[in-house]
């Protein structure tokens, strides 16, 4: 008997069933369109309540019926026996999968907890909506999880457990978000400890469907930036966890992360601009990483262009660097008002250090759908990424700098300024019981819950055929093998078809036939993103020594 069971479940419950078109949504991510990754508060989780005896499992509900076709979720569900079952509603996209879930649960007659970023916002409609017990608020929950779980048949008790909203004889009751730790060192990652618990049970804790596996590791909580459609800005965070500024973890523990996690042998992302730290803390952290003699590929992201002193420090800090930026739009006047205040020149003085550094490879990151963005703007993001990439790959034939573009899709983020204010987006609906509704329409157009200067109408165009400019522009420069890239965009001009077909037969007042969805990318390639892992999952926690 376990005393918590984690489990993440898909963003749509019934996505075998067909009947979708999921689209782009998540091309530049590792997972697909159905969010089997689970957030990496699991691990922090795991590790933290494994320490102190307690007995605790990953279920990756998404991934098993991904991969599964006979997998039956409720059929697993029922042969599970624990004290508490705890589903993370992190990301918005999950509310469909969560509400069935929790519903399957309680049916079962089992004790239902989430935790996560959108449940933490949505507490108060899942208490009225969901038949679930708990809901766990803020961004750090491995103690309150543990006072849960030593109290939570004593109804006195749990009135005094921080940030809890609960019910207790059908009314809904909501502790304070009163804890709000200003240090997260004790909440780190053992990787250790995670293997320990996965070895027998692999499939339930694999966190996303792919042949090239990544680490992560969280290096902070909250943000001193206030990008307007994102849910993890620093607006959002006050709002959200009550989390007035940045917590950062410290340098010596992100390295026993890295550390714990280096025997697979996969690369590493460290999640969180490290220049928010300081100088002193990123400084110590890269020297340490080269003291320790880090190996593993490492995968590092900033959201401004840093400077040279931290760009050669941060590329020496293992044999195979990789960096990330996303400036969002090579529209100036576009970026600023997205809450990047920073120019092109700045951006490509940036990219002439970097390149010249033993970096890798250095990423950027596009979007399609901003505020202020027409589609005339939309489509000039290709022609600047092309002269990038061309301008810093033209060296060697390796690739040096590479470019990807995206929708931003399906949501504006909960808890962001653009959908609290509306700055610079119309929010199209923000009650939770459209959301659990929201990804079943026919097409991805039909989820999208807002419009910016752009309709949906034209984000859908736009993010098709600026992929198609962008992907022309990779195969003239020899960056992705033209096969590839030819099959990508006849699977763009199949997708603007088929979603043609569909808003003609939907203003007809015909309900359409759409075909069962492959979960394969439209508009980029998979293994563009992530570095080659060079050991597998499998083989990699055989060899760990117990």
């Amino acid at each position: 008997m376990y005393d918590l069971v984690l489990i993440h479940t898909p963003s749509v419950m019934d996505f075998r069933e067909g009947g979708m078109i999921f689209g782009p949504i998540s091309d530049v991510i590792p997972s697909n369109q159905i969010f089997e990754m689970y957030p990496i508060g699991f691990l922090s989780i795991l590790s933290y309540l494994r320490k102190r005896g307690f007995k605790v499992k990953i279920l990756n509900l998404a991934y098993r019926m991904l991969t599964e076709r006979k997998f039956n979720p409720e059929k697993r569900l029922r042969k599970i026996d624990a004290d508490l079952f705890g589903i993370d509603f992190h990301w918005l996209v999950h509310a469909n999968g969560v509400m069935r879930v929790s519903s399957i649960l309680k049916e079962q007659e089992k004790n239902v907890l989430l935790g996560g970023l959108s449940s933490s916002y949505y507490h108060r409609e899942i208490m009225e909506l969901w038949d679930v017990d708990f809901v766990l608020r803020g961004d750090t929950t491995e103690p309150l999880i543990q006072l849960l779980l030593e109290n939570k048949e004593d109804e006195r008790k749990l009135g005094e457990i921080p940030n809890l909203s609960y019910r207790i004889n059908g009314k809904t009751r909501v502790n304070p978000l009163s804890f709000v730790p200003g240090e997260i060192d004790e909440y780190y990652i053992d990787f250790k400890e995670v293997f320990k618990s996965a070895l027998f049970r692999i499939k339930d804790y694999m966190p996303y469907r792919s042949k090239n596996f990544v680490g992560a590791t969280l290096t902070m909580k909250g943000c001193e930036y206030n990008c307007i459609s994102c849910g993890g800005s620093k607006f959002s965070y006050s709002l959200i966890c009550n989390r007035k500024c940045p917590v950062l973890k410290s340098p010596e523990v992100i390295l026993r992360e890295i550390e714990s996690f280096s025997i697979l042998k996969a690369p590493i992302f460290l999640i969180g601009d490290l220049q928010i730290g300081g100088r002193k803390r990123w400084k110590r952290l890269f020297s340490l990483m080269r003291e320790e003699g880090v190996e593993i590929p490492v995968i590092i992201e900033v959201f401004y262009p840093p400077g040279e002193e931290f760009l050669r420090e941060a590329s020496s800090c293992s044999p195979e660097v990789y960096i990330q930026i996303s400036p969002e739009s090579q529209d100036q006047e576009v970026r600023k008002f997205q809450g990047r205040g920073y120019s092109n020149n700045s951006l490509e003085r940036f990219l002439k250090k970097a390149s010249k550094l033993p970096f890798r490879r250095i990423d950027l990151y596009f979007m399609i759908g901003l505020a202020k963005q027409d589609f005339f703007s939309a489509m000039g993001i290709p022609k600047y990424a092309g002269r990038i990439m061309e301008e810093f790959n033209k060296k060697d034939d390796s690739k040096k700098v590479d470019c990807f573009l995206a929708p931003l899709a399906p949501y504006v983020d909960p808890g962001s300024l653009a959908f609290e204010k509306g700055v610079g987006y119309k929010i199209l609906w923000k009650d939770l019981r459209r959301y659990c509704y929201a990804l079943k329409q026919y097409s991805w157009k039909y989820s999208l819950n807002y419009e910016a200067k752009m309709s949906r109408d034209e984000i859908v165009r736009a993010t098709y055929d600026g992929a198609e400019l962008l992907i022309r522009e990779k195969i003239k420069m020899n960056l992705i093998p033209e096969d590839s890239g030819i099959e990508l965009i006849e699977r763009i001009r199949k997708s603007k078809e088929l979603m043609n077909e569909i808003d003609s037969l939907i203003e007809k007042g015909i309900e359409p036939e759409v075909p069962f969805s492959d979960f394969e990318p439209e508009i980029s390639l998979k293994e563009e993103l992530t570095p080659p892992s060079s050991l597998s999952i499998i083989r990699g926690l055989m060899r760990w020594r117990f």
